[in-house]
């Protein structure tokens, strides 16, 4: 299972899944590291604070690593607790505090993903399981990415309520799952279109250039780089 939830996530922050999120000024990403934290007598939940705290312990003690920089900006940390831990939501969340003193503002941000669901999947069908999970992974992956500490980022309110570019794109029946280099994932929202997009789909040129107030019909030339590509459109966000 391991396995399959790493070439996840390398497939998602690492390919076309991200393509959508240029416009929230983030290119793509790669897996750090992976670290399996071997534990006899795992909690039988998991709030927040308890992810937290015990992420900080993982670090300070260097069972984790890399920590993060003053004023990091660049890392995610992914948690999977064991089937047998209740995270206290069926999918997944994210969020972040402060690990270095000296920083200006959050500087670590984790997610935590429920993996109770492992249970009604025998070790032969992991990948299966992990498939049934990635339309929350990818959920969770660009919320967190584009609103890092839940209350700066890109979000909406809607009916007195504050929506990240995933939850904008709940409506399973107006939205619906798609397949992405085999795994089932998810649309999100993007600010460009005004309405939910698969994250795959090529970057609109016109609308990043309309974006960063060129005019179309000055072309690429204009804006006097010599590639354009996801990281330099990013970049300008």
């Amino acid at each position: 299972m391991v396995t399959n939830i790493l070439q996840l996530i390398n497939d998602l922050v690492g390919g076309p899944f991200f393509n959508g999120l240029a416009q929230y000024g983030v290119g793509r990403g790669s897996v750090a590291a992976r670290v399996i934290v071997s534990d006899a007598s795992p909690p039988a939940t998991l709030s927040d604070t308890q992810a937290r705290d015990t992420l900080k312990g993982w670090l300070e003690s260097g069972t984790v690593a890399p920590a993060p920089a003053v004023d990091e900006g660049q890392l995610l940390y992914f948690i999977f607790p064991p089937p047998s831990v209740d995270i206290g939501t069926e999918g997944g969340y994210h969020s972040g505090d402060i690990y270095n003193n000296s920083s200006q503002s959050s500087d670590l941000f984790w997610t935590v993903l429920s993996t109770t669901a492992a249970t009604n999947f025998p070790p032969a069908r992991a990948r299966e399981f992990v498939d049934y999970i990635s339309p929350t992974v990818g959920h969770e992956i660009v919320e967190s990415v584009t609103d890092r500490d839940v209350q700066s980022g890109y979000n909406v309110r809607v009916d007195s309520q504050i929506c990240e570019i995933g939850d904008l794109c709940g409506d399973r029946a107006a939205n619906p799952f798609y397949s992405y280099r085999g795994w089932t994932t998810t649309q999100y929202y993007s600010n460009w279109d005004r309405g939910c997009v698969h994250g795959d789909q090529p970057v609109s040129l016109r609308k990043f250039l309309q974006a960063v107030n060129v005019d179309p019909r000055r072309g690429l030339r204009s804006l006097n780089a010599p590639i354009v590509n996801i990281e330099y459109i990013a970049s300008r966000f």
